[in-house]
């Protein structure tokens, strides 16, 4: 139903020739910001020293500008589409504050700067990206529309529970809407990450590693240390678990009572951190006799599918819905999986290639060939035109092409006296 497109959001300056150093654009995420190169997500991490990004950043700060315009990017080069609809949203501690800041550096034409040298033999290069509509919604709402009307179809009240990284939030859902009073809004997976920071810190040297840093050995469950591997897995539980009873549990515990329990009996837990068992163990020993925890399916994906899901409703036109959800830790992009559209050929070279399909060979469609047009004939020598074979994005036309209607007759004249040999010249070099 979705393709979901995530990278961790973190960035750096980073202006070396970087070329070939990632197998796609996913991991190759370079890209330019008022004259200053930076790399993004995967590549910040692998190429970068300190990878870093402020805890709920607002639009207005170039590492937002960085994430948001990385997601476009994405976005367009899987739809092959130049004009979308995007929804994203704010924990309901920032929302309403950034929700009119946010439409605001969304909602308009987008010129993006990359280099498509990191990932293929590509170049610098300008994609514009027009976003038509704009659409901020509290990131709980993304969580509660993605269950509901994506592909876990739940239905009834329900409890909601979403782990990021730098907010946890929960709240009641019914049939009607949410019930305000249950809300919560306390720190994310953070508070875990740097218990953790604290603990192996005091036995090893950890080379001024940052909290993006660090969170990604929390993610894996170990780490390197004085050229040794660590195993965190038993310092993550102990972590995880103190984060649970310090922070999470005192507050589901003023918020929900009794009678609330007598409406529902789900909770779900999405988010990043429901991927943690140790952290849903907890959820599962204090709940075990009045709720059912469930799961779902790429629970770290549920607000940003949320999103998506807004995004269609908006417009009715799947082919440009988008949902952004630009966390704390990682940026998710979805789109709908049967929206996708193959990308064109840049140059319309070798129409008659042939493509492996289920270990057979298929031959791909020949491009129509295209009435032949004259070309003006230039002052002096026309500069060079470089053209990326590998990028999956449109080319802007480099030169000036008369119409057919306008040129037929005569070029019918030309063709049809002029040797096929010199035909050919012209067609390569520009000139008679």
């Amino acid at each position: 139903m979705f393709k979901v497109l995530q990278f961790p959001s973190v960035i750096e300056g980073n202006n070396a020739e970087l070329r070939q150093v990632a197998p796609d654009l996913l991991h190759g995420l370079k890209l330019f910001e008022k004259r200053r190169a930076y790399v993004v997500g995967d590549l910040a991490l692998s190429e970068g020293v300190a990878p870093h990004k402020n805890i709920n950043s607002a639009p207005s700060e170039t590492e937002y500008a960085l994430l948001l315009k990385s997601g476009l990017l994405l976005a367009n080069q899987h739809l092959n589409k130049a004009r979308l609809t995007i929804s994203s949203g704010f924990p309901s501690s920032t929302y309403p504050i950034y929700r009119e800041q946010a439409v605001s550096a969304i909602q308009r034409e987008h010129i993006i700067e990359f280099d498509a040298a990191t990932y293929s033999t590509g170049l610098r290069r300008n994609i514009p990206i027009q976003v038509e509509q704009a659409q901020i919604i509290p990131e709980i709402q993304g969580c509660i529309l993605g269950l509901r009307k994506g592909e876990q179809a739940a239905s009834g009240s329900f409890f909601v529970v979403s782990l990021g990284f730098g907010t946890c939030e929960a709240i009641l859902s019914t049939e009607a809407g949410t019930v305000q009073r249950t809300a919560v809004s306390v720190n994310g997976l953070r508070y875990a990450v740097n218990l953790l920071m604290q603990e192996v810190g005091r036995q090893y040297y950890l080379e001024l590693k940052n909290e993006h840093q660090i969170d990604v050995a929390f993610q894996k469950g170990f780490l390197f240390a004085s050229r040794k591997r660590v195993d965190l897995k038993e310092a993550r539980a102990r972590a995880l678990t103190q984060y649970y009873q310090d922070v999470i549990s005192p507050a589901l515990r003023r918020a929900f009572l009794d009678t609330d329990f007598q409406r529902a009996n789900k909770l779900y837990l999405v988010g990043g951190g429901a991927m943690y068992e140790d952290l849903a163990e907890q959820f599962r020993t204090e709940f075990k006799d009045v709720l059912d925890l469930v799961i779902p399916d790429e629970p770290a994906a549920m607000a940003s599918k949320g999103y998506c899901i807004h995004s269609f409703e908006t417009t009715g036109d799947k082919s440009m819905a988008v949902g952004l959800d630009i966390g704390n830790a990682t940026t998710i992009v979805t789109l709908y999986a049967d929206s996708q559209e193959a990308a064109p050929k840049v140059n319309g070279a070798a129409t008659a290639r042939q493509e492996k399909t289920n270990g057979q060979a298929s031959p791909v469609a020949e491009v129509p060939k295209q009435a032949p047009a004259e070309v003006e004939k230039p002052a002096a020598k026309p500069a060079a035109i470089l053209i990326d074979d590998e990028s999956p994005f449109p080319e802007p036309v480099a030169t000036t092409v008369k119409t057919v209607s306008e040129t037929a007759p005569k070029v019918a004249k030309t063709v049809e006296k002029a040797p096929t040999k010199r035909i050919h010249k012209f067609l390569i070099s520009g000139t008679w």
